[in-house]
């Protein structure tokens, strides 16, 4: 199998003390997640109450990449936007790394989005530094953590170019890139993948998961795709029902490193395929209109 090009150098991590942190950025950090009891509901225009998640509980280990599957309107993307503190809920509580999430908190939490929102008229060393920026690091020590936050992720030989000059894929690097360069405990994905076409789409799983296996960090990736969520994860989380709650733990015992052969193998089959039986019984069970693809290349309906 043909390896990704552009791959992540190991000469690009973070020296301790690097950072102004202790440690060398996310290793060794505490990025455990523990949700218990969360509840999100809302309310439409006819103030009708709509309830999307309930009694949704579940542990992430410090150092673990997790995925979660789960059909269209399952609040799949509004779980990670209340684990980085984005959204309220209306019952329940979320811990990373023992501390209570009721609001943002960049420096423990990070989300990059399905899109990579750059602002098209900074270079990419200047996009990846914003966070710091927002956070008041002065210049040079945002230039220094942001020049070896993109040498790791495999584009420092495109510090001075524009988000118009990049590739799909090169967009999404950079806006990995801005979300560790504050170095959180736990990364959050929202689907970063879905608007690049197939070859693309696993190649940067495999950056993804080289990244990871050096760093160490906590991840929790939302796709809907099966293939992506069995190859990329330690344990996959099914959220079934309307509302949703996680209907069941999936944990993926392939050995790492893993590479795409990995998707060729019956084992791999079985294991997906056990996914989506599941999923497909429960859209059946469920009330409502849910949409779901076996490939996971396209779907349609609010997350």
């Amino acid at each position: 199998m043909t390896q990704a090009t552009n791959s992540l150098p190991t000469s690009a991590l973070p020296q301790s003390g690097a950072s102004g942190k202790s440690g060398s950025g996310l290793q060794g950090s505490d990025g455990s997640v523990e949700v218990s009891g969360l509840t999100v509901s809302y309310t439409d225009s006819k103030k009708r109450k709509h309830t999307v998640l309930e009694d949704v509980s579940f542990s992430v280990p410090s150092g673990t990449f997790a995925t979660v599957i789960g059909p269209s309107g399952s609040g799949k993307s509004t779980l990670l936007k209340i684990l980085g503190g984005l959204y309220g809920a209306e019952s329940g509580q979320v811990f990373i790394g023992g501390r209570q999430i009721t609001q943002p908190n960049p420096d423990l939490v990070t989300i990059v989005f399905q899109d990579s929102c750059l602002l098209p008229w900074r270079t990419v060393l200047r996009n990846v530094a914003l966070p710091l920026e927002t956070a008041g690091v002065g210049r040079q020590e945002r230039e220094d953590r942001a020049k070896a936050v993109l040498e790791l992720v495999g584009l420092g030989d495109c510090m001075s170019r524009f988000p118009r000059e990049l590739s799909g894929g090169m967009k999404q690097r950079v806006a990995i890139a801005r979300g560790l360069v504050v170095e959180p405990s736990v990364l959050l994905m929202d689907e970063p993948f879905a608007a690049l076409d197939e070859q693309t789409r696993y190649e940067m799983g495999e950056e993804l998961l080289r990244l990871w296996d050096r760093l160490k960090s906590t991840v929790i990736f939302v796709t809907h795709n099966l293939s992506e969520a069995v190859f990329l994860a330690d344990k996959v989380m099914v959220l079934e029902g309307r509302p949703a709650s996680v209907g069941q733990t999936v944990d993926v015992v392939f050995s790492r490193p893993r590479d795409l052969g990995l998707m060729v193998t019956p084992e791999f089959h079985m294991l997906r395929d056990q996914l989506y039986t599941s999923l497909k019984r429960d859209r059946i069970r469920s009330s409502g209109t849910y949409s779901w693809s076996h490939q996971g290349n396209s779907e349609e309906g609010t997350q």
